[in-house]
């Protein structure tokens, strides 16, 4: 935890997942995307996960419209401002197991915003792994 880009990023996607203002939190997950293109690459892999496994939480009987939005928001802002992260997935390879699989059920959210956002994550991410993630899928 020596990087102090770490404790940032966590504190960005938490706080971004409380704010209120429509802007404010925009501005909030720009800067996490940009702060992640410099962070250690395990460290933006766990946020995908903590983020993706919000999402998940926060569907169905537990509908949070808030915390589904911010998650799909970091994931997006992952994935457009810091793609080169997209092509290490660690051990684990979370982005072709957890992140576009997530990416992919999330494109058919009710909430239109949310669906857009997994929506460019999916066209970001599976660019040149769909086929994994196909085979992964069935």
């Amino acid at each position: 935890m020596a990087n102090p880009t770490v404790r940032l990023l966590r504190a960005l996607y938490f706080a971004s997942e409380r704010e209120r203002g429509a802007t404010a939190k925009d501005k909030m997950t720009h800067a996490l995307g940009s702060l992640a293109e410099l962070a250690p690459g395990k460290a933006v892999r766990i946020l995908a996960l903590k983020a993706c496994d919000r999402y998940c939480e926060s569907s169905g009987s537990n509908n949070d419209p808030s915390v589904r939005k911010a998650a799909a928001q970091t994931i997006r802002a992952i994935a457009v401002r810091a793609s080169a992260h997209l092509a290490d997935g660690g051990p684990r390879d979370i982005w072709v197991k957890k992140v576009l699989p997530t990416a992919y059920l999330g494109r058919h959210d009710k909430d239109a915003k949310v669906a857009s956002l997994w929506k460019d994550v999916w066209d970001e991410g599976s660019t040149g792994k769909s086929t994994l993630v196909f085979c992964y899928l069935n």
